[in-house]
């Protein structure tokens, strides 16, 4: 069985402004289920009638509660609107407020959407700029394995710049470059890691894709216009080995054949002759010149000496000071032993012994 139209509509309300009872409070004083009173304002709200939610103050109210309110009173005058608020417990104040609100609705949603746009093209922006990176960084990665792979595998063939190339190892070469270039490595940076020009590369390339052999090795080169003949050489020979040349080297030869108004030849064809004759073997008690091996270094391609440190270099040093004479002699530099402190005292006392100082 029903309730009453009357009824209901005495229940509903005691929902309305400025009452608003709560639907718990409700049931229990009308004897009617809350399901019941749910139900009610939920058809009453779907009316377009105002039934707010429970709170005694109308900033508790939903946003549909006050589009409703704003309904209400779209045809009222300002008197009718004044009855109506001091009836549903509210100010005009309130209701101007509402109605800017829901009328700036489809304002706030564009700008709200004009906000969401900006920034999801930041985060694309910002996106698209981290995947570049990411992409840059893995072909260096992958330029660097494959520039590595090559530098290993060119050492057994390579014989580096300045140095004729056979047909072979060309050919071995050129695969080389195409693996690496696959593997991602750029062109300018492979002819960097062989010390040649990308148009060495290119014409090793193109002379492989036409058949064409080196020619180098067979070609005829014309002898130097310059160049000794055989008499010459032997009389180079013969004049080393005359008596009184015999013990000189042609550092000293050259020397005193230009005293006498003789030229023959410059001193470095000297030893190139004597070398190419066998006759170039070191002797005397000097230990023959050795080039200096350099290890690789921050001072410069080669780097700094080698050199290996002797007990008495670590025992004493010599430093350069200047002592204070007043005399001719204020400029001169006088080096003075400086000693390390496990150096014993007798040891000190027999060096400056033997290395006195002039002054």
């Amino acid at each position: 069985m029903g309730y009453p139209k009357e009824r209901k509509e005495a229940v509903l309300k005691k929902m309305l402004p400025p009452n608003n009872r709560p639907i718990p409070v409700i049931a229990r004083e009308e004897g009617i289920s809350e399901a019941t009173l749910y139900n009610w304002r939920k058809a009453a709200r779907a009316e377009g009638r105002l039934l707010p939610d429970g709170d005694s103050t109308p900033a508790g109210w939903s946003s549909a509660d006050k589009f409703a309110a704003v309904l209400e009173t779209a045809a009222l005058n300002e008197q009718e609107l004044a009855e109506y608020c001091r009836e549903r417990g509210l100010y005009p104040a309130q209701i101007q407020q509402w109605r800017e609100a829901c009328a700036q609705a489809n304002d706030w949603e564009c700008s709200q959407n004009k906000r969401l746009q900006e920034a999801r093209r930041s985060d694309e922006k910002r996106i698209r700029k981290l995947e570049k990176e990411l992409r840059h960084k893995e072909k260096s990665l992958a330029e660097t394995a494959a520039l590595l792979v090559l530098s290993k595998k060119l050492k057994a063939i390579w014989g580096g710049r300045g140095k004729m190339t056979s047909g072979p190892d060309r050919k071995e070469i050129l695969e080389l470059v195409d693996e690496a270039e696959q593997s991602g490595a750029r062109h300018s940076r492979i002819a960097e890691l062989l010390g040649l020009h990308a148009r060495t590369l290119r014409r090793w390339r193109e002379a492989e894709e036409e058949g064409r052999a080196d020619r180098r090795p067979t070609a005829e080169r014309p002898r130097p216009v310059n160049a000794l003949s055989e008499e010459e050489r032997e009389a180079v020979l013969e004049l080393c080995n005359q008596p009184e040349y015999a013990h000189l080297p042609p550092s000293q030869i050259a020397p005193r054949l230009a005293d006498e108004g003789i030229y023959l030849a410059s001193e470095s064809t000297f030893y190139r002759i004597l070398r190419a004759a066998g006759q170039a073997t070191h002797r005397g008690r000097a230990q023959p010149h050795l080039k200096s091996r350099r290890a690789p270094g921050p001072a410069g391609p080669q780097g700094p000496t080698r050199c290996q440190v002797s007990l008495r270099s670590r025992e004493r040093f010599w430093d350069i000071q200047v002592p204070k004479i007043d005399s001719i002699f204020d400029n001169l530099l006088v080096p003075r032993p400086s000693w390390s402190p496990g150096v014993p005292p007798q040891h000190r006392k027999l060096v400056a012994a033997t290395h006195r100082s002039p002054i």
